[in-house]
């Protein structure tokens, strides 16, 4: 998706299963297996979805499931 991070669609959602080391969303503290719910509030329940919503410049806060939990990630 163009900041260092592979996400596939599950059953369970987007699931994110490469994050690069060095990238922006690695950085960020997003980690393989995470699962994305929302983008700055707006539910994602595709990758198209999930691109538009990364169109955004800057600022973004993603909201993840990992290990059954809720996580904030916020992207500078």
């Amino acid at each position: 998706l163009g900041r260092g991070a592979s996400v596939r669609a599950v059953a369970a959602g987007l699931q994110v299963f490469s994050v690069g080391g060095g990238s922006v969303w690695g950085a960020a503290g997003l980690q393989s297996g995470d699962l994305i719910r929302a983008v700055d509030g707006v539910d994602v329940p595709d990758l198209g979805g999930l691109a538009a919503a990364l169109d955004a410049d800057a600022g973004l806060t993603l909201s993840v499931t990992r290990g059954g939990e809720a996580v904030e990630i916020s992207l500078p």
